[in-house]
């Protein structure tokens, strides 16, 4: 049995508010992580007690106080989060990634690489799988992962050969190894219903202030909106 903590790194904590829901996708890979007899949790480090959120205004007003996180490395909420990781003392450690929180998952995986090297640290979600090369951004990363997450962590974590489980992207010699991308799971019925319970950090008194209320119906998405991510992310119409 694998420890493994899943995290939503911190984005609206730097723009002054919070976001309280329970990451969907990661919450999918922990169900199926926990069903195969491993014990997964989830990490929200955007999570505050408080259920008064900032408006948009006071996001657009706290930008500079964003930008201002990423040139202080010492900052006290990167201890924060590193230590709240260790704290769980994880076998694995996996992020979900937008693009919008790349720079807090490198800043975070290298304190934790720093702190125990040990550890396993894994990408995951939409801007992992749009970027191939990623892992020459987040030098602390040993895996990404391209797509759908529950099988190919599931593979990680019960040390399968990384050079044949696809959707995974490794380091060799002297370049990345591709695997390509993981094939989408077309009959999610089979899927266990996304963690609800193991929340890392959260007293069990305020788990009712994690918003659960939703779960996918399908994977994908049927259209190709030019403003949108989805089309790359997918490649094709899912069902």
């Amino acid at each position: 049995m694998a420890k493994v903590l899943l995290v939503n790194p911190p984005f609206y904590r730097l723009l002054g508010s919070h976001y309280n829901a329970n990451s969907l996708g990661i919450a999918y890979i922990a169900s199926y992580l926990n069903k195969r007899g491993h014990d997964a949790w989830l990490y929200n480090a955007d999570y505050v007690s408080d259920k008064n959120y900032g408006n948009l205004k006071k996001l657009f007003q706290n930008f500079t106080n964003y930008k201002n996180y990423f040139k202080d490395l010492d900052n006290p909420l990167w201890h924060e989060v590193k230590d709240k990781i260790l704290s769980f003392k994880p076998d694995w450690v996996g992020y979900t990634s937008y693009t919008a929180n790349i720079t807090a998952i490198k800043i975070i995986s290298e304190k934790v690489r720093k702190a125990n090297p040990q550890i396993k640290q894994v990408i995951g979600g939409v801007h992992a799988t749009l970027d191939k090369k990623i892992l020459n951004t987040l030098t602390s990363i040993d895996y990404s992962i391209q797509r759908e997450g529950e099988e190919a962590m599931t593979a990680l974590v019960e040390n399968k050969d990384p050079k044949t489980i696809p959707g995974v992207i490794l380091r060799g010699k002297e370049s990345l190894i591709d695997n390509g991308i993981a094939p989408v799971i077309k009959d999610i019925d089979n899927l266990p219903m996304p963690e609800r319970e193991k929340f890392w950090g959260i007293p069990k008194s305020e788990r009712k202030n994690v918003d659960v209320s939703y779960i996918n119906t399908i994977r994908g998405c049927p259209y190709k909106c030019t403003y949108c991510a989805s089309p790359f992310h997918w490649d094709r119409k899912t069902t």
